[in-house]
């Protein structure tokens, strides 16, 4: 997971990974602070950004359900 990187305008935003259906939900819910990820996959990869009118608490199980995602990724690769 890559975070608190600076967006153009200077703005810091997350790369967070989801579901493919909540990554679109999300999209059409915050369209401005919900972006295709950066240099990811944009089928499974959102960007964030953080200064935002998104509520704090749905950016943190944003966050916790990213790190669960890769997590599982990581020890299903390691056996």
């Amino acid at each position: 997971m890559r975070y608190g990187v600076k967006a153009q305008d200077g703005e810091t935003v997350l790369n967070l990974k989801c579901p493919p259906d909540l990554q679109l939900f999300l999209r059409e819910k915050y369209p401005e602070w919900v972006l295709p990820s950066y240099h990811m996959s944009k089928t499974h990869w959102i960007s964030v950004v953080i200064a935002s009118d998104m509520p704090e608490d749905e950016i943190k199980q944003l966050i916790k359900l990213s790190y669960e995602i890769t997590e599982s990724g990581k020890r299903a690769k390691n056996g």
